[in-house]
């Protein structure tokens, strides 16, 4: 027999603690939330959205955040805005970025590494007027060795003068005594469409090689996401923009030799980017990439897929949907996912289910402990349900009404513990918010009385008279009335 409920404990919403009978009653895992913390304040008439994040590899209270600043009209995206956390997402300071001496400054789409070595990576677009007068989009990238306190002036990755950047991606490949081996994926537009680039540097990012651009066929093809494999090799995904919008990984290896493509899906819906998420943990799934992106369903509605590969991208499992009320008529979008150091695989998304208008968002999150087998019953992580489309937001509530930017920030602290970042309108303008997710194993059925020794807090489940969770610190005594 298997049952889910939902109780309050110690100030945490313990949400779908969900177990099955043995013989000595399961242990099982428990997704704790906790609350909602706004990141950005000032300027608070101004919208900020799409936000980042990365978490000190060594120490976990220390965290960097990044979004963009936002325009209610005219151009969208002013500049990047980075924020910096010393006591585990608790409170945010704001930090500033460096310009260049001619003033080009990032602008949009940042992406952050944290890398074992102590450096912060921060990538995004900007704008630098070439020969020909114009001003295509580029890609800076900038470093911090201070936890984001501070930044370098940035360095421009070359590019083809007859093409154009989007929706740039950082990855560490590796490290030598040159410094972090970086790369940066991006979609790269050029005359008659797009393909995709990838642009290595060996130094820490003090300097890029010019983009390999990998043209797939004709038409256009837009960059989902991308991973670090071994040898400095480059996973990364794309879908083109055609009816279907099928749905490709490619490998590319160090320097030499060409980048190998298979196949991951007929069709996605990119109301958001795919993402990906490479298992480090040293585990039974270590090696395997995780792959979440949307797909319309039969209601007319939109869920997450995840599937995963053993073998660098080649062959890809069998799609599974991971929300729950899936096949409805209810709209989510931006999936993020991370694996933890203890190989837990977490996904976070925006989830329209609380809205019937189908509107306004929240966000979710659920864990798979089984390398991406099951997963945990999602649970709602926002206090507040946000409609975007307000009039302090004006066109960035229009172009991103699907939620605060095209992606969320999702990062793996250690102990099982993730913190999350989104951007949601609640305060009537696109603002920051972080919030901190526990996955805990502290809780287990057990069918006895509760201990005299042991605090009761006393909560109805059905058929589950005389026995009790015994969670850390505190007991959950079960009835079926609710009175022991």
């Amino acid at each position: 027999m298997t049952q889910t409920h939902s109780l309050t404990l110690l100030g945490l919403t313990l949400v779908a603690i969900t177990w099955a009978w043995t013989a000595n009653g399961l242990q099982r895992p428990v997704i704790e939330v906790g609350p909602d913390v706004q990141v950005s304040f000032a300027p608070p008439d101004r919208p900020q959205v799409e936000p980042f994040l990365a978490i000190d590899p060594h120490n976990s209270d220390r965290l960097v955040a990044a979004s963009i600043l936002s325009r209610s009209s005219g151009s969208l995206i002013d500049r990047v805005l980075v924020y910096t956390s010393d006591d585990g997402g608790a409170s945010w300071t704001p930090a500033s970025l460096e310009a260049r001496e001619d003033g080009a400054h990032c602008l949009g789409d940042p992406w952050l590494v944290w890398s074992r070595s102590g450096t912060v990576y921060l990538s995004c677009l900007a704008e630098v007027r070439d020969e020909f007068g114009r001003e295509p989009y580029v890609v800076f990238v900038q470093r911090s060795t201070d936890a984001g306190r501070s930044w370098s002036v940035p360095v421009q990755v070359p590019y083809d003068r007859r093409s154009t950047f989007d929706h740039p991606v950082l990855i560490q490949l590796g490290r030598s005594d040159e410094g972090d081996h970086l790369a940066v994926v991006a979609t790269h537009s050029i005359v008659d469409g797009s393909g995709l680039s990838v642009s290595r540097s060996e130094d820490g990012g003090r300097h890029f090689d010019t983009a390999r651009i990998y043209l797939p066929g004709e038409g256009n093809h837009n960059l989902g996401s991308a991973v670090g494999l071994g040898n400095d090799q480059v996973l990364y995904t794309y879908f083109t923009m055609a009816q279907r919008r099928p749905f490709w990984s490619v490998r590319e290896p160090a320097r030499d030799g060409a980048p190998a493509q298979s196949p991951i899906a007929d069709h996605i819906s990119p109301f958001g980017f795919p993402m990906l998420a490479l298992d480090r943990s040293g585990g039974e799934h270590a090696g395997r990439v995780y792959n979440v992106w949307t797909h319309a369903n039969e209601a007319g509605g939109l869920d997450i897929a995840l599937s995963s590969s053993d073998d660098d991208g080649i062959t890809w499992s069998r799609p599974v949907t991971i929300n729950g009320s899936a096949n409805s008529s209810t709209s989510r979008f931006h999936p993020q996912v991370v694996v933890s150091d203890e190989g837990l695989v977490a996904v976070a998304w925006t989830d329209r289910r609380l809205d019937p208008s189908n509107q306004c968002s929240d966000v979710f999150f659920t864990a798979s402990t089984d390398g991406g087998v099951t997963f945990l019953p999602d649970v709602r992580v926002t206090q507040e349900t946000a409609c975007n489309q307000t009039a302090a937001n004006g066109a960035a509530g229009t172009r991103w009404r699907s939620g605060g930017g095209d992606y969320i920030g999702l990062a793996a602290a250690v102990n099982s513990r993730f913190h999350l970042a989104w951007s949601d309108s609640r305060t009537g303008v696109f603002q920051v918010w972080t919030s901190v997710v526990q996955v805990s194993s502290g809780l287990t059925l057990k069918t006895a009385a509760c201990p005299p020794s042991c605090p009761a807090v006393r909560h109805a489940i059905p058929r589950l008279a005389n026995a009790y969770l015994d969670a850390p610190g505190a007991c959950i005594e079960l009835s079926e009335s609710g009175s022991p």
